[in-house]
């Protein structure tokens, strides 16, 4: 008989078994692809981590070793040093505030979905720490300014017992400026930098200060960097050069930034040599010692800005007075100013705000020397202010506590109330709304009403006036907003000067009076009326300061056309009226015929902020742009009184 058995597969069989065969490799495939990505994950988890512990740790031990006081003024020749912050416009929750407001309904106390990445990016941290035992601090210098003989200019390694330690944050850009490729007006990368410039006085030569390193070649376009001159770099010129022009030399005002150039050279702590007329001129440069760099005019990235110059138009004149020493910032964010021509906004962007020059940043074969961590998303520093406001406001429910009508239910456990500080989205809301309920039946059509669980809290400095901040007041208001600043938010770090009703309120006075806030127009007697005028500049800082303003020899004072602190040239030849407006806080007289000899009123100048700072907390965020994963740790510092 015929055998029909069969022998081989049918091409239907076939074909179901190359599906099956296909799905099980396409299920190893998916299955081996998830096994990778979480190796990925994991790896750039553990990188991150480990790049952000060692940077916490080291930050944590410099601030521990910081040699100044934090109860400003110190003492005139106290030599401690300094420690100084800036608070820019930008907060942790601005993209939130910015990007969510909108789809919000005001009653709405945290927008949940994840809006954004960023945080605060633009704030600036500098201060004098010492070196622990034998490990001193390290840097370059042309090793002809160590005294051994040798006229080489070249870059060698010395130490220091103390240094000047600076962190700040710098966008990553290219030949047109900074990247945002994506068109968001957040950079698209940005780095934390840090740099340690050694104290070495000692340095100085018999004259008492650096020598220049050989013949100034003028204003031709160099190629060489001549140590310990100033100058002033202009990279426009390299495309027809082929290298950038220095300029040496120049006249006041023009070189008030050619101090720049310096740190491109070395790892020193340095200043400018001032003339006896107290102007910022002359070419050479000093290094500096502890005690001089108590004042803020002598530290790095600090400048004078020149009368009528720039943000100083219309005050003065480049010869007679220049503003009390400030930040050198680039100007506001793209970011901040889109803010404020779309959102809420209670007042303008500061001019004097942003990143750090990038001409502080290191280049040619430095570069990227001064990088520490790439890709962070948050560098935000904060204060801690003993009285200020925790409020517990109430959630989504709109009433205290689980199904409260009373005030003592807030925050009761099960319901979906929720503690906000100064620096979280909710005090947006919270604080916008009506007075804070303290007793009895709950207030229910008031959906806004909280209660202030406690005081103390790590803040943003000037946390009310903070342009992009939670809080965004104007300079005056009335209403449930000026009564609740006035009731909660008068406190030490908030910025806030208060007069006693609403819509009488106004930027800080002691910022002013040490030259940080000038508002372009003076306050009349017994007045605290806002000016309508956009202010020249406004800076936020601790600083724990010197009162060596009031020993200097010069006159510090708020002109009429100004209303902050500017620093007046010393005329060759000072007559009798003038010397009476020289260190008036110290002449031994009852100079404002008030409060007795040399008081508090009398001073020319004032620390920033008068409060004492008893701890400092700084949060770094980093992302990986690979897995889009991020990581944030913060370090907390407390400082004794």
């Amino acid at each position: 008989m015929f055998d029909r058995s069969r022998h081989a597969f049918t091409i239907v069989e076939m074909l179901i078994a190359m599906a099956v065969t296909l799905l099980m490799m396409v299920a190893l495939g998916r299955m081996f692809q998830s096994v990778g990505r979480g190796m990925q994950d994991s790896r750039a988890n553990v990188e991150m981590s480990a790049r952000l512990r060692a940077i916490t740790f080291r930050l944590k031990d410099e601030l521990s070793r910081c040699t100044a006081t934090m109860t400003p003024p110190q003492s005139a020749g106290e030599g401690a040093g300094y420690l100084v912050y800036y608070d820019g416009p930008l907060c942790d929750a601005t993209t939130m505030l910015a990007e969510g407001a909108s789809a919000l309904t005001e009653d709405q106390l945290v927008d949940y979905r994840a809006t954004s990445r960023f945080g605060d990016y633009d704030d600036y941290l500098a201060f004098t720490a010492v070196a622990e035992g034998d490990a001193y601090f390290t840097g370059v210098v042309p090793e002809y300014l160590l005294g051994t003989g040798s006229t080489s200019t070249r870059l060698v390694t010395t130490t220091s017992k103390y240094a000047e330690i600076i962190y700040w944050m710098q966008p990553v850009r290219d030949a047109s400026g900074i990247i945002d490729r994506d068109g968001d007006l957040v950079p698209d990368r940005m780095n934390l930098h840090r740099r340690v410039l050694l104290i070495r006085p000692d340095l100085n030569n018999a004259s008492g200060y650096l020598p220049p390193g050989g013949t100034i070649p003028g204003s031709s376009p160099s190629g060489v960097n001549v140590p310990m001159v100033m100058r002033q770099y202009d990279p426009s010129t390299i495309p027809s050069t082929g290298s950038p022009q220095y300029f040496y030399n120049q006249s006041w005002p023009a070189n008030y930034r050619q101090i720049v150039e310096v740190f491109q050279d070395c790892d020193l702590s340095v200043r400018r040599q001032l003339t006896s007329s107290g102007l910022p001129d002359g070419p050479y440069v000093v290094a500096n010692s502890l005690e001089d760099l108590t004042k803020p005019h002598n530290r790095f990235a600090h400048i004078r800005i020149p009368g009528n110059v720039g943000l100083m138009s219309g005050v003065g004149t480049p010869t007679t007075l220049t503003s009390m020493p400030l930040l050198d910032l680039e100007g506001p964010s793209a970011y901040a100013l889109a803010y404020q021509a779309n959102g809420p906004l209670g007042r303008r962007v500061e001019q004097t705000s942003g990143f750090l020059s990038p001409d502080y940043t290191l280049r040619g074969n430095r570069a990227g020397e001064d990088i520490i961590l790439p890709n962070v998303t948050a560098f935000d520093i904060r204060a801690f202010d003993p009285e200020a406001p925790v409020l517990v406001h109430v959630g989504a429910d709109g009433a205290p506590g689980a199904s409260g009508s009373s005030a003592v239910d807030y925050g009761m456990l099960g319901s979906d109330d929720v503690v906000v500080t100064p620096t979280d989205p909710g005090f947006y809301t919270a604080i916008r709304g009506s007075s804070a309920a303290t007793s009895g039946a709950f207030n229910s059509s008031s959906p806004w009403s909280f209660v202030v669980a406690s005081n103390g809290a790590f803040v943003d400095l000037d946390y009310v006036y903070k342009a992009c901040g939670t809080v965004q007041a104007p300079g005056g208001v009335g209403g449930n907003l000026g009564t609740n600043l006035a009731n909660y938010c008068n406190t030490p770090f908030s910025g806030l000067d208060w007069f006693g009703t609403s819509s009488t309120f106004r930027f800080p006075t002691a910022l002013a009076k040490s030259g940080c806030y000038m508002p372009g127009k003076v306050y009349p007697a017994n007045s605290p009326t806002y000016p309508n005028t956009d202010p020249f500049f406004y800076q936020p800082v601790f600083d724990t300061y010197a009162d060596d303003y009031e020993f200097d020899g010069y006159n510090q004072e708020a002109p009429a056309a100004a209303g902050g602190t500017v620093w007046y040239a010393r005329p060759a030849t000072v007559n009798a009226t003038q010397l009476a407006n020289i260190d008036e806080g110290n002449d031994g007289l009852d100079s404002d015929n008030a409060n007795g000899v040399d008081d508090v009123g009398e001073r020319e100048t004032s620390p920033p902020v008068a409060a004492r700072l008893h701890a400092l907390q700084v949060q770094i965020r980093i992302e990986d742009q690979a897995t889009r994963q991020a990581r944030q740790m913060q370090v907390t510092q407390e400082f004794a009184p």
